[in-house]
């Protein structure tokens, strides 16, 4: 048997990286969607015991049997629902801000104050106010 070529190690090294990269990408949008549902879960307002349905669950005019269900379901799954955030949270956190600075870069001073002012509260509420996942 022949060693392997120059070409097929390279190939090798750059399906490696790409494979990586894509790992990488995905565990941001799955954090990105937990995140998405943390929140849903757990903030807003009205209609569900204080707390907001995720927009797919709000479209179904729900009955009281099954919104009792869909909270049952939403308190078994919190515990892993926030095992994840813990472990997806100081790799978003730093896209986060930077999205967010090249946000403020074209607001104006008084919507800086406020943009800066609603994320610290929102973090605090989703994270604690150490940033990280209650």
């Amino acid at each position: 048997m022949s060693a392997p070529t120059m070409p097929t190690t390279r190939r090798t090294r750059l399906l490696a990286a790409a494979v990586l990269a894509s790992t990488f990408v995905a565990g941001g949008l799955a954090g990105a969607g937990l995140a998405h549902l943390h929140q849903a879960c757990s903030a807003g307002e009205g209609g569900f015991e204080g707390h907001r349905l995720p927009p797919p669950l709000a479209a179904l005019d729900l009955n009281e049997d099954q919104l009792r269900q869909v909270q049952e379901i939403r308190d078994r799954y919190h515990p892993r629902v926030q095992q994840a955030m813990q472990t997806s949270w100081p790799v978003l956190k730093p896209l986060f801000d930077e999205m967010a600075g090249e946000i403020k870069a074209f607001l104006t001073e008084d919507q800086r104050t406020l943009f800066d002012r609603l994320r610290k509260e929102m973090e605090a509420q989703r994270f604690g106010s150490d940033g990280r996942v209650p």
